[in-house]
Protein backbone atom coordinates (compact mmCIF):
# COMPACT_ATOMS: atom_id res chain seq x y z
CA UNK A 1 0.00 0.00 0.00
CA UNK A 2 2.79 2.54 0.32
CA UNK A 3 3.99 2.03 -2.79
CA UNK A 4 0.67 3.32 -3.78
CA UNK A 5 0.27 5.93 -1.54
CA UNK A 6 3.37 7.58 -2.71
CA UNK A 7 2.12 7.08 -6.08
CA UNK A 8 -1.18 9.27 -5.33
CA UNK A 9 1.31 11.89 -4.16
CA UNK A 10 3.78 12.27 -6.82
CA UNK A 11 0.30 13.01 -8.60
CA UNK A 12 -0.70 15.66 -6.39
CA UNK A 13 3.16 16.59 -5.97
CA UNK A 14 3.07 17.04 -9.84
CA UNK A 15 0.35 18.57 -10.10
CA UNK A 16 0.55 20.85 -7.71
CA UNK A 17 2.84 22.99 -8.70
CA UNK A 18 2.65 24.34 -12.17
CA UNK A 19 5.30 26.65 -13.43
CA UNK A 20 2.55 29.25 -14.64
CA UNK A 21 0.91 29.76 -11.83
CA UNK A 22 2.85 32.51 -9.71
CA UNK A 23 0.66 32.29 -6.84
CA UNK A 24 1.63 28.43 -6.14
CA UNK A 25 5.72 29.63 -7.18
CA UNK A 26 5.57 31.82 -4.45
CA UNK A 27 3.82 29.31 -2.02
CA UNK A 28 6.10 26.67 -0.32
CA UNK A 29 4.70 23.29 -0.67
CA UNK A 30 6.54 20.10 0.97
CA UNK A 31 10.03 19.71 -0.32
CA UNK A 32 9.61 15.35 -1.37
CA UNK A 33 7.08 12.77 -1.77
CA UNK A 34 7.74 11.35 0.68
CA UNK A 35 7.06 13.72 3.36
CA UNK A 36 3.65 12.83 2.62
CA UNK A 37 1.78 9.89 4.39
CA UNK A 38 -1.76 8.88 3.58
CA UNK A 39 -2.19 6.49 6.18
CA UNK A 40 -4.60 3.72 7.62
CA UNK A 41 -6.52 5.73 10.60
CA UNK A 42 -6.09 9.24 8.86
CA UNK A 43 -9.80 10.06 8.25
CA UNK A 44 -9.15 11.29 4.83
CA UNK A 45 -8.23 8.13 4.17
CA UNK A 46 -10.81 6.33 5.89
CA UNK A 47 -12.98 8.57 3.17
CA UNK A 48 -11.54 8.30 0.48
CA UNK A 49 -12.04 4.49 0.27
CA UNK A 50 -15.40 5.20 0.24
CA UNK A 51 -15.66 8.46 -2.09
CA UNK A 52 -16.79 8.37 -5.62
CA UNK A 53 -17.02 11.30 -8.11
CA UNK A 54 -14.80 14.72 -7.47
CA UNK A 55 -14.11 15.35 -4.05
CA UNK A 56 -14.01 19.01 -3.59
CA UNK A 57 -11.58 19.13 -0.43
CA UNK A 58 -13.06 22.77 0.92
CA UNK A 59 -16.12 21.18 1.59
CA UNK A 60 -14.92 18.33 4.01
CA UNK A 61 -15.95 19.11 7.57
CA UNK A 62 -13.77 16.52 9.26
CA UNK A 63 -10.13 17.53 10.31
CA UNK A 64 -7.06 15.30 9.02
CA UNK A 65 -3.32 15.82 9.45
CA UNK A 66 -3.41 14.42 5.33
CA UNK A 67 -6.33 17.22 4.57
CA UNK A 68 -4.54 19.88 5.86
CA UNK A 69 -1.18 19.00 4.15
CA UNK A 70 -2.93 18.72 0.73
CA UNK A 71 -5.00 22.68 1.20
CA UNK A 72 -1.43 23.88 1.63
CA UNK A 73 -0.27 22.63 -0.61
CA UNK A 74 -2.64 23.64 -3.29
CA UNK A 75 -4.61 21.37 -4.15
CA UNK A 76 -8.82 21.40 -4.27
CA UNK A 77 -10.24 18.94 -6.33
CA UNK A 78 -9.59 14.97 -6.07
CA UNK A 79 -10.88 12.32 -8.10
CA UNK A 80 -10.80 9.02 -6.54
CA UNK A 81 -11.82 5.65 -7.07
CA UNK A 82 -11.50 1.97 -5.28
CA UNK A 83 -11.07 -0.69 -7.63
CA UNK A 84 -9.03 -3.51 -7.88
CA UNK A 85 -7.04 -1.96 -5.02
CA UNK A 86 -5.91 1.12 -6.18
CA UNK A 87 -6.29 4.56 -5.37
CA UNK A 88 -5.97 7.19 -8.07
CA UNK A 89 -6.01 10.68 -7.74
CA UNK A 90 -6.56 13.25 -10.11
CA UNK A 91 -5.82 16.78 -8.82
CA UNK A 92 -5.79 20.74 -9.82
CA UNK A 93 -8.26 19.78 -12.76
CA UNK A 94 -8.61 22.50 -15.60
CA UNK A 95 -11.94 24.83 -15.60
CA UNK A 96 -14.72 23.21 -16.95
CA UNK A 97 -16.56 25.95 -19.09
CA UNK A 98 -19.43 26.05 -16.83
CA UNK A 99 -17.41 27.50 -14.71
CA UNK A 100 -16.69 30.59 -16.32
CA UNK A 101 -20.56 31.25 -16.13
CA UNK A 102 -22.01 33.78 -13.48
CA UNK A 103 -24.83 31.87 -12.45
CA UNK A 104 -28.43 33.39 -10.75
CA UNK A 105 -30.61 31.35 -8.49
CA UNK A 106 -34.15 30.80 -10.12
CA UNK A 107 -35.09 28.27 -7.42
CA UNK A 108 -34.60 26.05 -4.56
CA UNK A 109 -36.76 23.54 -2.78
CA UNK A 110 -36.44 20.27 -1.03
CA UNK A 111 -39.02 16.96 -1.42
CA UNK A 112 -39.33 14.53 0.55
CA UNK A 113 -37.63 10.83 -0.33
CA UNK A 114 -40.81 9.14 -1.41
CA UNK A 115 -41.69 7.50 -4.56
CA UNK A 116 -42.65 9.26 -7.11
CA UNK A 117 -41.97 13.07 -6.00
CA UNK A 118 -39.38 12.54 -9.34
CA UNK A 119 -42.22 13.93 -11.00
CA UNK A 120 -43.26 16.51 -8.83
CA UNK A 121 -38.94 17.78 -9.07
CA UNK A 122 -40.01 17.77 -12.69
CA UNK A 123 -42.97 19.87 -12.78
CA UNK A 124 -40.78 22.61 -10.35
CA UNK A 125 -37.98 22.55 -12.52
CA UNK A 126 -39.87 23.22 -16.01
CA UNK A 127 -41.60 26.01 -13.94
CA UNK A 128 -38.46 27.40 -12.69
CA UNK A 129 -36.77 27.33 -16.33
CA UNK A 130 -40.64 28.56 -17.58
CA UNK A 131 -39.03 32.29 -18.11
CA UNK A 132 -36.08 31.16 -20.37
CA UNK A 133 -38.47 29.49 -22.92
CA UNK A 134 -35.78 26.65 -23.83
CA UNK A 135 -36.66 24.42 -26.74
CA UNK A 136 -38.19 21.64 -26.36
CA UNK A 137 -36.10 19.71 -26.85
CA UNK A 138 -33.67 20.69 -24.07
CA UNK A 139 -36.16 20.81 -21.79
CA UNK A 140 -37.22 17.52 -22.29
CA UNK A 141 -33.90 16.47 -21.42
CA UNK A 142 -33.49 18.64 -18.62
CA UNK A 143 -36.43 17.24 -17.11
CA UNK A 144 -35.94 13.61 -17.93
CA UNK A 145 -32.35 14.38 -16.93
CA UNK A 146 -33.67 15.76 -13.38
CA UNK A 147 -35.96 12.54 -12.66
CA UNK A 148 -33.57 10.11 -13.14
CA UNK A 149 -31.11 12.58 -10.60
CA UNK A 150 -34.05 12.78 -8.11
CA UNK A 151 -35.00 9.00 -8.80
CA UNK A 152 -31.41 8.38 -8.06
CA UNK A 153 -31.08 10.58 -4.76
CA UNK A 154 -34.56 9.12 -3.05
CA UNK A 155 -33.65 5.20 -3.52
CA UNK A 156 -30.00 5.20 -3.30
CA UNK A 157 -29.10 8.36 -1.60
CA UNK A 158 -31.57 8.55 0.74
CA UNK A 159 -32.98 4.86 1.18
CA UNK A 160 -36.74 5.49 0.59
CA UNK A 161 -36.41 7.62 3.84
CA UNK A 162 -39.29 10.19 3.79
CA UNK A 163 -38.04 12.37 6.55
CA UNK A 164 -34.77 12.78 4.19
CA UNK A 165 -34.84 15.38 1.69
CA UNK A 166 -33.92 15.89 -1.61
CA UNK A 167 -32.84 19.10 -2.42
CA UNK A 168 -33.06 20.71 -6.02
CA UNK A 169 -31.42 23.94 -6.91
CA UNK A 170 -32.13 25.51 -10.47
CA UNK A 171 -29.70 28.16 -11.74
CA UNK A 172 -29.05 29.58 -14.87
CA UNK A 173 -26.44 31.61 -17.21
CA UNK A 174 -26.38 33.41 -20.09
CA UNK A 175 -25.22 30.43 -22.00
CA UNK A 176 -26.40 27.72 -19.86
CA UNK A 177 -29.10 25.94 -17.05
CA UNK A 178 -27.60 23.97 -14.54
CA UNK A 179 -29.46 21.98 -11.66
CA UNK A 180 -28.00 20.85 -9.31
CA UNK A 181 -30.06 17.29 -6.95
CA UNK A 182 -28.67 16.92 -2.97
CA UNK A 183 -29.61 14.02 -1.01
CA UNK A 184 -28.32 12.97 2.41
CA UNK A 185 -26.43 9.64 1.78
CA UNK A 186 -22.68 11.44 1.81
CA UNK A 187 -19.93 8.50 2.85
CA UNK A 188 -21.26 5.86 0.40
CA UNK A 189 -19.68 5.20 -3.29
CA UNK A 190 -22.38 6.32 -6.17
CA UNK A 191 -20.90 3.83 -8.67
CA UNK A 192 -19.44 5.73 -12.13
CA UNK A 193 -22.02 5.10 -14.79
CA UNK A 194 -22.04 1.64 -16.70
CA UNK A 195 -22.67 1.24 -20.30
CA UNK A 196 -26.34 -0.95 -20.57
CA UNK A 197 -25.50 -4.71 -21.96
CA UNK A 198 -29.60 -5.30 -22.66
CA UNK A 199 -28.77 -9.45 -23.10
CA UNK A 200 -26.48 -8.98 -19.51
CA UNK A 201 -29.22 -7.28 -18.07
CA UNK A 202 -31.66 -10.47 -19.32
CA UNK A 203 -29.07 -12.88 -18.38
CA UNK A 204 -28.71 -11.65 -15.05
CA UNK A 205 -25.11 -10.76 -15.67
CA UNK A 206 -25.81 -6.75 -15.36
CA UNK A 207 -28.73 -5.58 -12.90
CA UNK A 208 -32.10 -5.09 -13.86
CA UNK A 209 -31.52 -1.37 -12.68
CA UNK A 210 -28.52 1.05 -13.08
CA UNK A 211 -29.62 2.78 -16.26
CA UNK A 212 -30.17 5.95 -14.51
CA UNK A 213 -26.50 7.48 -14.14
CA UNK A 214 -25.39 6.41 -17.67
CA UNK A 215 -29.18 7.80 -19.27
CA UNK A 216 -27.81 11.48 -16.92
CA UNK A 217 -24.81 11.31 -18.21
CA UNK A 218 -26.42 11.43 -22.27
CA UNK A 219 -28.88 13.43 -21.86
CA UNK A 220 -26.71 16.34 -20.31
CA UNK A 221 -23.71 17.93 -21.62
CA UNK A 222 -21.91 17.68 -18.19
CA UNK A 223 -22.68 15.80 -15.52
CA UNK A 224 -20.60 15.78 -12.34
CA UNK A 225 -21.16 14.16 -8.91
CA UNK A 226 -19.75 16.13 -5.82
CA UNK A 227 -19.92 13.85 -2.67
CA UNK A 228 -18.62 14.79 0.99
CA UNK A 229 -19.00 13.10 4.82
CA UNK A 230 -22.98 14.17 5.04
CA UNK A 231 -24.40 14.44 1.32
CA UNK A 232 -24.08 13.49 -2.71
CA UNK A 233 -24.65 15.91 -5.35
CA UNK A 234 -25.41 15.28 -8.49
CA UNK A 235 -24.71 18.74 -10.83
CA UNK A 236 -26.48 18.41 -14.36
CA UNK A 237 -25.80 21.51 -17.15
CA UNK A 238 -27.08 21.80 -20.42
CA UNK A 239 -25.35 24.59 -22.97
CA UNK A 240 -28.34 26.65 -24.93
CA UNK A 241 -25.60 27.49 -27.42
CA UNK A 242 -25.43 24.05 -28.24
CA UNK A 243 -29.16 23.37 -28.51
CA UNK A 244 -29.35 27.08 -30.63
CA UNK A 245 -27.17 25.94 -33.16
CA UNK A 246 -28.28 22.34 -33.59
CA UNK A 247 -31.44 24.16 -34.45
CA UNK A 248 -30.51 26.61 -37.09
CA UNK A 249 -28.77 23.76 -38.77
CA UNK A 250 -30.32 23.23 -42.39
Amino acid sequence: MTALLRKLWQIIWAQAEPKADPVLEQSEPPVAADLFELLPGDPLFDFLQHASGTVELDRLSFDSPALRQLRAAGVKLVASRVSQGELIGLLKLGKRPSEDQTWRTLAEFSLASTTGNEREAMRQVGQAVQALSLPNSLLDRLKTAVAEATMNAIEHGNKNQPELPVVIQVQASPDAVRVRITDQGGGQPIPEPEAPNLEAKLAGLQTPRGWGLFLIKNLTDEMRIISNDTQHTIELTLYLEVEKNANQTP
